[in-house]
């Protein structure tokens, strides 16, 4: 089984007021830069971040901390990203079909708490129910990213709109589908500042 990861780095930070994804956490390590390192950490192959630059983001080059890491991370621009994630999302989606992948990971650029183990979880559970459409994370029952989605599934996606994420598609009856409870700190993103401070006060607990 081959899976792909989908990494959305699109969003315009609105509620930071900055760039967010470049900012630094405890160690130094940028926000998007943890979370690429997670991906490239799991067996997830290859791994594609979807941004709305033509030019690769300078964060982009900090995720290779790993042994033939750098060879698995390939960036794509979206040329209508900021029509609202839908775009983004079915940007990625397209090129993991063109790779014939059995399945593609989505994963938010965002949320440096998701851990590599984390990813492998979502893999292993679709290995042993690979009938299913998605496999997602799921925090006190809510099915929420990162999220795994069958190859099968891929074309359903074309009809997202906006800011719609594959959750507008899971959460249907006709959807079939698994959770895999997680750890609840690891689902925070970092939208504003105060998220940020709440991200690095659990990262420095260790949690």
């Amino acid at each position: 089984m081959n899976a792909a990861g989908i990494v959305l780095a699109a969003g315009r930070s609105v509620r930071m007021g900055r760039d967010k994804l470049a900012l630094p956490l405890q160690d130094g390590t940028s926000l998007a830069s943890r979370v690429l390192q997670a991906a490239a950490a799991s067996r997830l192959d290859p791994i594609l971040v979807i941004g709305r630059s033509e030019l690769p983001p300078s964060w982009l080059q900090m995720a290779s901390g790993g042994s033939g890491a750098a060879e698995r991370i390939r960036y794509i621009a979206c040329p209508h990203a900021d029509k609202g994630m839908a775009y983004s999302l079915k940007c990625g989606i397209q090129a993991v079909a063109a790779l014939q992948s059995d399945a593609a990971v989505i994963l938010l650029a965002d949320q440096p708490l998701v851990a590599s183990q984390h990813i492998n979880a979502l893999l292993e559970h679709f290995e042993a129910n690979q009938q299913v459409d998605y496999v997602a994370a799921s925090d006190q029952g809510t099915a929420k990213p990162p999220v795994l989605l069958a190859s099968g599934f891929f074309s359903k996606l074309r009809s997202l709109e906006g800011d719609q994420g594959a959750g507008a598609l899971i959460n249907r009856p006709s959807s079939a589908g698994i959770g895999v409870p997680l750890p609840s700190h690891i689902f925070l993103d970092a939208d504003t500042p105060e998220d940020l401070n709440l991200i690095m006060k659990k990262e420095a607990e260790g949690i």
